[in-house]
């Protein structure tokens, strides 16, 4: 087989992995400027991760609404597992509100598809700290 061939065939599968992470993504409106997805992705109880989208003046808010760690300590009462998980968010660059339990970063227009699925998998590895 040639070149050509693999370089088509390699075009067609990025097309129908996008297609299936398109169907296997709820995107719900929730407000004039705000937005509810549900990821493909699924943490460590076998959920779907959730996470919030919310267009400010100038950019967009992205959260997962203190749902991450809620699911894993619900009182927030393990202070280990939550340093642990502070430390992996500030690492990967989100914020984090220890009064709300609620990861969030800001992204442009151009980065938040990015930040979404960094948020997503952060998430993900966070409910494997449990």
């Amino acid at each position: 087989m040639n070149q050509n061939y693999f370089a088509n065939e390699s075009q067609q599968l990025k097309k129908a992995i996008g297609s299936w992470v398109q169907d296997q993504t709820q995107i719900c409106q929730i407000a004039d400027n705000a937005w509810e997805i549900v990821t493909f992705v699924q943490d460590a109880m076998g959920e779907s991760i959730y996470c919030f989208v919310e267009q400010k003046d100038n950019y967009f808010r992205v959260g997962d609404d203190g749902r991450t760690l809620f699911k894993i300590d619900p009182s927030a009462s393990d202070q280990n597992l939550l340093d642990s998980a502070e430390e992996l968010i500030l690492a990967d660059g989100f914020e984090y509100d220890a009064n709300t339990g609620e990861i969030w970063a800001q992204a442009d227009e151009e980065s938040l598809v990015a930040v979404i699925m960094e948020l997503v998998q952060l998430a993900a590895a966070i409910s494997y700290l449990s």
